[in-house]
């Protein structure tokens, strides 16, 4: 069930290890085991997370010319309300299904995950921006909605396994034989397609409480689209 309360996810400095979940399988751990030990060095001047997660209930208080929200507002049960925008850099995303979702079909009411941008010039108050990155729809359990990052690094392992570093090196990302590839527009992709400065939603379960922190994605989905040579 989810959460009634709004729930900030900072995935930066201390990693916050989901109490309550499992443990990652047998062949997801071997993966990232091995991986492990040829993680690439932290990246310099770690500025905070790539995005702060929220959870509440979502009201549309306008809407753009195709019928699309374009303000939000997001409330907890506590009455706290984040005044929201989203524009075409917005991903609309229903998590239980790894796939897009059409945002023209978002009703009042309806509970979901905000992924927020993070105000770098205040990084010690880890404030979120009112600009919504990702809205999150349908979401199993809390432990397994998509976390919205940027892809500092991508680097290539043994049998096609993957190091993504984000957060500004904060988190390492194990990839592998047991992680799906997809595109925002339900496009079939590839570890390799994913290069630096991708964009991406990331599901994963249990992150080591390390720094950097470690965990091991079971599926990628890359919003943004290749850029033209």
């Amino acid at each position: 069930m989810k959460k009634t309360r709004l729930t900030a996810l900072i995935l930066g400095g201390i990693m916050l290890c989901l109490t309550g979940i499992p443990a990652l399988a047998a062949d997801t751990a071997s993966n990232a085991s091995a991986a492990t030990s040829s993680v690439p060095a932290s990246l310099p001047g770690d500025s905070g997370p790539d995005s702060l997660l929220y959870y509440g209930t979502v009201r549309i208080t306008a809407r753009d010319g195709r019928g699309r929200p374009a303000q939000l507002s997001l409330t907890n049960d506590q009455g706290t309300v984040l005044a929201l925008t989203a524009d075409e850099n917005t991903a609309w995303v229903d998590s239980g299904k790894h796939a897009a979702s059409d945002p023209a079909d978002r009703k009042d009411g309806e509970q979901v995950y905000v992924a927020l941008a993070y105000d770098h010039t205040r990084p010690q108050e880890q404030l979120p921006t009112g600009c919504a990155l990702a809205v999150l729809r349908n979401v199993p359990q809390d432990g397994g909605c998509a976390q919205y990052h940027v892809i500092g690094d991508a680097e290539p392992g043994d049998k096609g396994q993957y190091t993504l570093t984000v957060d500004n090196g904060g988190l390492f990302i194990f990839t592998g034989e047991g992680t799906d590839v997809s595109g925002y527009d339900g496009s079939a992709l590839t570890l390799s397609d994913l290069k630096a400065g991708d964009t991406i939603l990331a599901w994963y379960d249990v992150v080591l409480t390390s720094y950097p922190g470690q965990t091991y994605a079971t599926h990628v989905m890359r919003l943004n689209r290749p850029q033209l040579a």
